[in-house]
């Protein structure tokens, strides 16, 4: 690793390509300037003390316009016209008990029915076909909007309650365009109202790189503010217990400590216990009405046309009521939409992973395995182990959320716990008390360390990092969490230390050269995160560090000890919540002197800390060797 000119500061080079490194994440919801810029265009054009008259539209201007009124007008009578009157129609389509009747020329615009129309199918040079659709997302208005499309209307009435359905009808009539603006629409949608109908939506049905956007911004808004938004607690109070376990479980869900863990998984299962609370706000969102909707209603009253158009019309009163709108996310069957001739298969992805184990399991087995393998308790202070201790004890005589199954306790080593009467019929004060014995066993293995020592030859079931973060590019949050193995380091005795830390005050990171997070004992050291602005280097670069500090002299309940060592050798992983996306770091064990720092710096992570205009947060772990 190359060193800076700073002895106590080193980083770690990204072998990356200059100018991709320059480039952010792709990701829909940063394809426009940041918002700072936005601001000052917007201002700068709506300046009360300019005099200055708006300039005349150039020639250029007036003959773009001029030339491309015609081609409007065209389209506006196309979708009027063809679409929703039917005129001189020489095709019909079927599908979802609706008929459609539509044009072959315009048809072929689009790539599915160019290939039913062209192909060599037995489609080819009929007049009606039957499309069957088995993917329940797709419904009578997801399609309407879809053929409104091929017809010329590009504006696309999206909303909360249509937005997945016009994805998968999108999908299924290989609209590519559309499927992009559906989920650009979903991902800017995504709040404490509607996040968890789009996890559930996105977990249920693969729909490719789609299903894979939406979990992910899904998973980055629940792991990033799950802790620190009180308003989400009502939605892990009602999602699958798989998904609460693996959330409030992993490495990458922000909360300051373990302590602090243990305190939220307690208060979410007090709501589960409770009742599933509902969360108010997005029920009367529904499919709003658009012009072209009641121009279909009024051609349906017309006596000449009522007869030939009726059902086609209706298809635009259904979108109107938006009853076909409701998405049905409770539906986990493998799907297949095919022609009533066979020749032509488009799976709509309706893979469920969902591991089936979970659904065995009933809520309350469920949420003592989350209060159980949850945290590491090993690293909440003693004082605090005491107190949940007791509160674990009064629980527990009318209780069994604090009790685990005997293969559980078999498993552990008998040496690690204290063989007393009470801890013999609480499992859950038995583990207690292995961890705060795990606690002084790795308290006398550092104190026993001389001063040159450098490893423990601690060798847990645990992963360690083998080698260094060499880009950032292709981490996926619904990779980690869709692991089978829930708890990283479950059945560890000495497992790794977390933590996080957050930045709340954007215009101090970006004045200033360094902002150091709050210190965090461990192991005999206190450790924090700091960031460092280079804003003159070209292109612009943030640096993110992982720093060694020194105990202080006084002993006290948070630092009860100091590692007598000069070095240490230590790994560790960051989980950066930058903007709306999660950058993951992580280094091998590398030595850490005191007052020493280990970290990257990233255009990328400045262009991501500045644009989304949100605190920066980071997840820390770290563990010795």
């Amino acid at each position: 690793m190359a060193a800076l000119s700073n002895n106590n500061n080193h980083f770690r080079p990204l072998l990356l390509n200059t100018s991709t490194d320059t480039l952010q994440l792709p990701h829909p919801l940063l394809d426009e300037p940041p918002i700072a810029l936005r601001t000052s265009i917007d201002k700068t054009s709506s300046n009360p003390s300019s005099t200055s008259s708006p300039p005349p539209p150039s020639s250029s201007c007036t003959s773009l316009s001029a030339t491309l009124e015609p081609i409007k007008r065209l389209s506006d009578s196309l979708f009027r016209k063809g679409f929703l009157s039917g005129t001189f129609s020489d095709f019909t389509v079927t599908v979802l008990g609706m008929s459609y009747a539509l044009h072959r020329i315009v048809l072929l615009h689009n790539s599915y029915f160019a290939c039913i129309l062209q192909g060599p199918w037995t489609e080819e040079g009929k007049h009606t076909i039957h499309i069957h659709i088995d993917d329940p997302n797709v419904t009578v208005q997801g399609v309407t909007i879809v053929f409104g499309r091929i017809y010329g209307k590009t504006d696309v009435p999206l909303s909360s309650s249509n937005a997945r359905s016009v994805l998968a009808a999108a999908l299924f009539f290989a609209d590519l365009d559309l499927c992009r603006i559906a989920v650009d629409f979903i991902l800017a949608d995504i709040s404490s109202i509607t996040v968890l109908d789009y996890l559930l939506f996105a977990d249920a049905f693969c729909y490719g790189d789609h299903s894979t956007l939406i979990l992910e911004m899904c998973l980055t808004l629940l792991c990033r503010d799950g802790y620190a938004r009180r308003e989400l607690r009502r939605v892990f109070a009602r999602m699958p217990i798989h998904w609460f376990h693996r959330i409030v479980s992993s490495d990458s869900f922000w909360v300051p400590g373990e302590e602090e863990r243990w305190a939220f998984i307690v208060e979410i299962i007090t709501l589960r216990r409770k009742g599933p609370p509902s969360i108010k706000g997005g029920e009367e969102d529904r499919y709003k009405k658009t012009a072209w909707a009641d121009q279909a209603v009024r051609e349906s009253t017309r006596p000449a046309r009522r007869e030939r158009f009726i059902k086609q019309n209706s298809i635009a009163a259904a979108a109107e009521q938006g009853d076909d709108g409701e998405q049905n996310l409770t539906t986990t069957t493998t799907t297949t939409t095919t022609t009533t001739t066979g020749t032509t298969t488009s799976k709509s992805h309706n893979a469920h992973r969902r591991n089936t184990s979970d659904d065995a399991t009933t809520d309350d087995d469920g949420l003592a395995a989350v209060l159980h393998h949850s945290v590491a308790y090993e690293h909440i202070p003693f004082p605090a182990l005491l107190r949940i201790r007791a509160a674990a004890e009064k629980q527990q005589k009318d209780d069994d959320l604090f009790s685990t199954s005997q293969d559980e306790t078999d498993d552990s080593d008998s040496t690690h716990s204290t063989n007393t009467s009470d801890s013999s019929n609480h499992p859950f004060c038995d583990m207690l008390e292995r961890a705060a014995w795990a606690q002084m066993k790795l308290q006398n293995m550092i104190l026993s360390c001389a001063r040159e020592t450098t490893h423990l030859g601690i060798d847990e079931p645990i992963v360690v990092p083998r080698t260094d973060t060499r880009h950032i590019d292709g981490y996926c949050l619904s990779t980690v969490l869709a692991d089978a193995k829930v708890l990283p380091h479950d059945g560890s005795s000495f497992p790794p230390m977390r933590f996080g830390v957050e930045f709340h005050d954007l215009h101090e990171v970006a004045t200033r050269d360094k902002v150091y997070s709050n210190k965090f004992f461990y192991a005999g050291s206190m450790w924090q995160v700091y960031l460092q602005n280079l804003p003159r280097q070209n292109p612009p670069i943030l640096g993110v560090y992982l720093r060694r500090v020194a105990v202080p002299s006084l002993p006290s309940s948070s630092t009860p000890y100091a590692d007598p060592r000069q070095t240490t050798v230590t790994w560790f992983q960051l989980f950066c919540y930058f903007g709306d996306n999660c950058f993951f770091l992580e280094s091998k064990p590398d030595n850490f002197e005191l007052e020493q720092s280990w970290g990257w710096k990233i255009n990328k992570l400045y262009n991501s800390a500045f644009a989304g205009g949100k605190s920066l947060k980071c997840c820390v772990v770290l563990g010795h060797v």
